[in-house]
């Protein structure tokens, strides 16, 4: 079944639960806290919750948010391609655990022969590097990017640190799939996720013509001028790897035409919260939606290994990481959006969207904003919504 649809044999607890999600957003836009804003949610394959608010962002040209709006979300693409990895590692096409270098032998250069796909995907490399200045041109090459990884050294020894690779985890994670199944990452994921769950219009990395008129426009709430990867939500010193990892000196702006057609599976995906949500309603449930299979019963329990704990030595934000998702847990006494549950996996993006599956609960939920804010997870407006989804779904 298309995802355009709420099935209309949903319970009174489930429509309820819509109703006080749509509440709390209309709230959040009111007191300024959202301009567009959807919000969804899968549960056991069946889509119960389905929200669209506010403003597409266009100053000039007033649109309101639909259900097939689509936003840049940022890191909540890591997600995504993490999953395109872990679908090769359930085919047998890879090991997680094998050397990237072992299918990518140009990865291989500058000390980077032993880093497994593992210790790549879950930012131990110390590959966070982007050029300085980061230029629109550079992150529209993906054959620059490529070789960028191929020729980075690794900023500390492979394995003994993690540290967010907020941009360059594009090329990382990109460069494996490319090399396994011969095809670019965006044309794998149309062909083996997208197009599988009736998504392709809503589920974009590099909108081509596919998202017009359906657009929506980022903010800051701070500037409205270059936005490349965001602002921290803490001051760093000058020298701090945050701004090598995410480079000020940038004429980077993902509201740009050529950035919006770009590939980066780490920073660009364009998406609609119902999209998101039916893509980890399958990977939450048993692994298909539909029909529409993605990974195998037996693998899903691997979404879950974690492999690395503490606090991010990038971002220094307290964070539970498997093989390309972060993990749901509490560490350093607090928990993001993904929750406190050990069975939710997913990814954040910057400014406060977020899209995660918790297996325990069987739910697939996704929030798609274009109005971003730089705030710890405890006071993201996104919280409120994910912990309001969690308590509703229990009580269903």
């Amino acid at each position: 079944m298309a995802p355009n649809a709420v099935k209309d044999d949903r319970s009174q607890a489930e429509l309820e639960l819509e109703a006080r999600v749509r509440r709390t957003v209309d709230l959040q836009i009111k007191r300024g806290e959202q301009l567009g804003i959807q919000v969804a949610v899968y549960r056991h394959g069946r889509q119960i919750v389905s929200v669209a608010a506010g403003d597409a962002g266009f100053r000039d040209a007033p649109q309101p948010i639909r259900e097939d709006s689509v936003f840049s979300s940022f890191s909540v693409t890591k997600g995504v391609g993490a999953a395109a990895v872990h679908m090769l590692a359930d085919r047998g096409e890879l090991d997680v655990n094998d050397p990237v270098a072992k299918y990518w032998p140009g990865f291989a250069k500058n000390g980077k022969g032993a880093i497994t796909i593992a210790e790549a995907l879950s930012h131990q490399g110390g590959l966070y590097r982007m050029p300085r200045p980061l230029t629109t041109e550079f992150f529209a090459d993906w054959d620059a990017g490529i070789r960028w990884i191929e020729d980075l050294e690794p900023a500390w020894t492979p394995g003994t640190r993690s540290g967010m690779h907020a941009l360059s985890w594009s090329w990382v994670c990109g460069g494996i799939v490319d090399h396994v199944v011969g095809k670019r990452i965006d044309r794998f994921v149309r062909e083996d996720i997208a197009e599988p769950l009736g998504i392709a219009d809503e589920f974009l990395f590099g909108i081509g013509d596919r998202a017009e008129g359906r657009l929506t426009r980022l903010r800051s709430v701070k500037a409205e001028g270059a936005v490349a990867g965001g602002v921290a939500a803490k001051p760093f010193p000058p020298d701090h790897p945050i701004f090598d990892a995410m480079p000020p000196d940038s004429d980077v702006n993902f509201n740009d035409d050529r950035i919006r057609r770009a590939v980066a599976p780490g920073a660009n995906g364009h998406f609609s919260a119902r999209a998101l949500a039916r893509f980890y309603g399958a990977l939450a449930h048993t692994g298909e939606v539909d029909g529409a299979r993605l990974l195998s019963e037996a693998y899903l329990p691997r979404l879950l290994e974690v492999q690395v704990e503490g606090i991010d030595a990038v971002t220094e934000v307290p964070l539970r990481k498997g093989v390309g998702f972060l993990l749901g847990g509490v560490v350093e006494q607090v928990y993001g959006p993904i929750g406190p549950n050990h069975e939710s996996f997913g990814h954040t993006g910057n400014g406060g969207a977020v899209a995660f599956g918790d297996a325990s609960r069987g739910i697939g939920v996704a929030l798609t904003l274009n109005l971003l804010k730089s705030v710890p997870n405890q006071l993201n407006p996104a919280m409120d919504i994910c912990e309001q989804i969690r308590a509703g779904v229990d009580a269903l």
